[in-house]
């Protein structure tokens, strides 16, 4: 199969739009998350002239401002840390600041951690780090996160009551409307007349784009799997069985975001490398596997994910250290030591992962 990393990410479409014709004078941006760069210079393509709007910018430390915006802050992630803390008070004096004019609040996965604000401060930390270790479902976790925040849930809307509020988000959340909880969702409520929600992205763009892919390449689709939100032991079962069966010619997809319960004690991997070293035993021997996150980082892994190929395979499987790897959650030391790890890159991007195998 031919298939290039970068060059596929860059080809997902994520459509910036606004329902108005903003007036930069009278209009303030907000963009938050881990595609916070990526989504600011996508609105600024479409609308150039709001370059001249009060802007902030809030980001993670893993995420360098390589343009040197005055007007971004970098933030703590996954974790909330007293760095988030500062950012949600700069972000609230910003709001405050530009009360009754109009939003644009660009919204991505990671804000969560990003940015925080409430009175309990020693307890959201706690609670927060506490959920990141509980292995729940991400619905779950951010209705958590909502509960003790005071800006979480649309909250940060009432910091400006003069002004109407639009969300462009970039959804990570593969469950039923999920792009409602991306990022704890600050600037959007159903429930307030003033705001607004659009999305620019999902899961299911990711998977749009490479079931078209591989059809190009006319492999024949047996089994597509979207909006996948289980644990990464139950997607192992899941392509343990699909992988064995599949014929020559066929292919298999799933999108979405498993989850994985961290030992606190971790070691080197991310739940990709971990779910590929949970199943490769039964990759086909003219299969080629691909786990690849779209942010451009795995976990602890300090990679992309994993691709598999024919040729590292059969040493793989040879590999009678495999189980240790696992037990000591260590996967992508296996994988390092097999050639397998893709490069950790910066995409912009931060849908779901991308997890598909084919046979030739």
């Amino acid at each position: 199969m031919k298939f290039n990393y970068e060059k596929f990410l860059q080809e997902i479409p994520v459509e910036i739009t606004l329902e108005l014709t903003p007036k930069p004078t009278e209009t303030a941006v907000i963009s938050i998350g881990k595609a916070s760069f990526y989504m600011f210079e996508k609105l600024l393509d479409k609308y150039p002239k709001l370059k001249t709007s009060e802007t902030i910018i809030i980001h993670p430390d893993s995420v360098k401002n390589t343009k040197n915006y005055p007007f971004a802050v970098s933030s703590t992630h996954p974790f909330i840390t007293e760095k988030s803390f500062q950012a949600g008070e700069k972000l609230v004096d910003f709001v405050k600041q530009n009360n009754g004019k109009t939003f644009i609040t660009l919204l991505s996965g990671g804000s969560s951690a990003l940015i925080e604000y409430g009175k309990k401060k020693e307890t959201i930390i706690a609670t927060a780090h506490k959920l990141f270790y509980s292995g729940k479902d991400i619905v779950e976790i951010n209705r958590k996160r909502i509960e003790i925040s005071d800006i979480k849930g649309g909250k940060l809307c009432r910091f400006a009551p003069s002004s109407h509020w639009h969300t462009i988000v970039m959804n990570d959340i593969p469950f039923e409307k999920g792009y409602l909880l991306v990022g704890s969702m600050p600037t959007y409520n159903p429930e307030n007349p003033k705001t607004t929600i659009k999305i620019a992205a999902e899961s299911n763009t990711v998977n749009r784009k490479l079931a078209e892919l591989l059809r190009k390449q006319n492999y024949d689709i047996k089994e597509n799997i979207q909006n996948y939100h289980g644990t990464v032991q139950n997607l192992s079962k899941i392509l343990n069985s699909k992988l064995s069966q599949m014929k020559k010619g066929e292919a298999v997809i799933v999108t979405g975001e498993s989850t994985i319960k961290i030992p606190k004690e971790k070691g080197y991997g991310g739940r990709l490398t971990h779910l590929a070293l949970q199943i490769f035993s039964k990759i086909p021997a003219e299969a080629t596997f691909y786990a690849l996150s779209t942010d451009g980082r795995d976990g602890l892994s300090q990679s992309a994910g994993v691709i598999i190929t024919k040729e590292s395979l059969t040493a793989m499987q040879n590999d009678s250290e495999a189980e240790k790897y696992l037990k000591t959650y260590n996967s992508a030391l296996f994988f390092r030591k097999h050639n397998a790890l893709q490069s950790e890159i910066e995409t912009g991007l931060n849908l779901n992962d991308m997890i598909f195998a084919v046979r030739d």
